[in-house]
Formats: C-alpha cells, sequence, structure tokens
C-alpha cells in the first residue's frame, strides 16, 4: 500500500479522504496478506500517542489524520511502515510493526538545523519480499559521500561584495 500523508494536515480535506477512501477500500482487499505500507513522512517518532509539538510538527503525519490512519491501520496484518522524510536512517519495532527510515540520497541535515533522532548519512534501503517475509537493507552506492546540505548551500549563494571601505574621519 501506498499513502501519500505529505498534504495530510488538521483539515482533511476531499483530497485527503479520496486517500483514506482508497486506503480503506485496499485495506478491505488484503484478503488477510501482510501489509507494507509506503508513506513520505514516518507515522510517528517513537508511538501513535506521541504529542504534537511546533518544532517537530512538520516530520510526522500529524494529529487528527496520524489518528485516523492508525485506527484503519489495526484491521490489517500490518508488518511493515516505510518512510523518509526526516532524512535520517532508523530502523525500530513498534507493536509487531517494523518502522524504517529511509535517509535521503543527496545531503544530510548537521545538528545545528536539525536534532539527531537516527543515523544521519545518505544511502539508500533495499526491501526484499517473499510470501510471509521481507528482508530490509540499508545500501550506500560505491563512494558517496555524506554531504550537508549546508555545504550545497554555501555553494549556492552568490558571493557577497566585500563592503566599501570608510574613508577616515576628517576634523
Amino acid at each position: 500500500m501506498f499513502c501519500r500523508t505529505q498534504l495530510a494536515g488538521d483539515e482533511f480535506g476531499s483530497r485527503q479522504r479520496g486517500r483514506a477512501v482508497r486506503l480503506a477500500r485496499g485495506r478491505a482487499n488484503t484478503g488477510g496478506k501482510p501489509v507494507a505500507l509506503f508513506l513520505h513522512k514516518p507515522i510517528f517518532l517513537n508511538g501513535p500517542d506521541d504529542p504534537e509539538l511546533e518544532s517537530s510538527a512538520i516530520r510526522y503525519v500529524p494529529m487528527p489524520a496520524r489518528r485516523r490512519l492508525v485506527e484503519m491501520l489495526r484491521t490489517v496484518d500490518l508488518r511493515l511502515v516505510a518512510s523518509g522524510h526526516v532524512h535520517q536512517r532508523r530502523d525500530f519495532t513498534f507493536g509487531q510493526v517494523r518502522h524504517i527510515w529511509s535517509p535521503s540520497a543527496a545531503f544530510i541535515i548537521n545538528d545545528r538545523r536539525q536534532e539527531r533522532i537516527g543515523l544521519k548519512e545518505v544511502g539508500l534501503v533495499e526491501y526484499r519480499f517473499q510470501p510471509d517475509a521481507f528482508e530490509v537493507r540499508h545500501v550506500r552506492a560505491p563512494g558517496q559521500v555524506d554531504i550537508d546540505l549546508d555545504e550545497i548551500w554555501n555553494k549556492e549563494q552568490p558571493a557577497q561584495a566585500p563592503a566599501p571601505a570608510k574613508a577616515p574621519a576628517t576634523i
């Protein structure tokens, strides 16, 4: 199943309602088979009842959309939730569900700009599915290096012309 949570805000607009209906239909069509859910944002940091803080609200599926999503998923044999968005690699289990956060393939965000939650490195995640199991591998391409977002921004910023020198004051 794929779910686009990037637009799921506090208001559950018509686009989000449509996605919820499709998700519910997909849920009904699983036939009891294990489910892997792929979405942009992680559902939560540590658990579905995590408080929604202003400082981290942009990182996770916001309430009340999170609550509705978690309720819908309780009726399926959910085994995996795969996401990204945070630009940190994390692999943990909550209940019986494994949560994988994929790192960015392009850059890391340094600790001055973003709290360290997982491993800050570039790379990708490879998933291999079998009828009743899956494998997860965290992979880095040969020669791939961690590039800090600030390095990219600083290279893109035009060089600042030095301020004109002030003429010495005359008395």
